[in-house]
């Protein structure tokens, strides 16, 4: 081991300190926005079928506040 870290750039992938990528926020508020699901079954549809984990608050924030993966 040489002891040295090695940051990459992960800003296309997710928000900096941010704690899901943008492709799972995206989703999130496609099947709330586009298919109508309460925030509460957008957040079991996404553990369900992606093994994802995002609290319902989580998902009405973002789609409240209009967020586009930012």
């Amino acid at each position: 081991m040489c002891d040295k870290y090695f940051n990459a750039d992960l800003s296309d992938v997710a928000s900096p300190r941010g704690h899901y990528t943008h492709r799972v926020m995206a989703l999130a508020m496609r099947v709330v926005v586009e298919d109508g699901l309460p925030y509460r079954t957008a957040s079991w549809h996404l553990w369900r079928d992606h093994r994802v984990f995002v609290p319902f608050a989580t998902i009405q924030n973002w789609v409240e506040r209009g967020e586009k993966g930012e």
